[in-house]
């Protein structure tokens, strides 16, 4: 029997997070999951996880409980615990809140935009590109969220980061 592979995920956790081990837990994961660490589709090894922190079982079902109502996990009896999927109308809705909201940004920033701003966008714009042409998408996906903030941020709407950084 081949030996079994360490999960994605455990590579991707702190487990030097302060606070209560559940907390530190749950917020680990929430972290690894929000940032794309842990793509979806990701087994969650339980036992592996609840070794690496120095704890039972316990507090990391309880926290993947609360992820699963929190959208970000999926459990299924008899497989075990992995990282959710978007289904199709989940993002159907994403995208339509998206073009609302980013056709609104662009619409300000047009206005406010100075030649500083339009020579951003065709920096980010030219990467972009040459990530397409070399069917490179990490660089890709990486610096898509690059571009649209150049493209929005002339409309002087403050926009925080969704996701933690990593």
């Amino acid at each position: 029997m081949p030996p079994r592979r360490r999960s994605i995920l455990l590579d991707r956790l702190r487990v030097d997070a302060p606070g209560r081990p559940q907390d530190a837990i749950l917020d680990e994961l929430r972290r690894a999951f929000l940032s794309g660490a842990a793509p979806p589709g990701t087994p969650i090894p339980v036992g592996d996880i609840a070794e690496l922190f120095g704890v039972s079982r316990i507090p990391v079902r309880e926290a993947l409980k609360t992820l699963i109502g929190e959208g970000l996990v999926s459990h299924r009896r008899n497989h075990g615990y992995t990282v959710a999927q978007l289904t199709a109308a989940e993002l159907r809705e994403l995208y339509l809140v998206r073009e609302t909201l980013e056709s609104a940004s662009l619409a300000a920033a047009v206005r406010n935009a100075t030649e500083e701003d339009d020579r951003r966008v065709r920096e980010t714009h030219a990467i972009l590109e040459k990530a397409v042409l070399e069917c490179d998408s990490l660089t890709y996906h990486r610096e898509s969220r690059t571009f649209h903030m150049a493209l929005t941020r002339p409309s002087r709407i403050v926009l925080r980061p969704a996701l933690p950084t990593m």
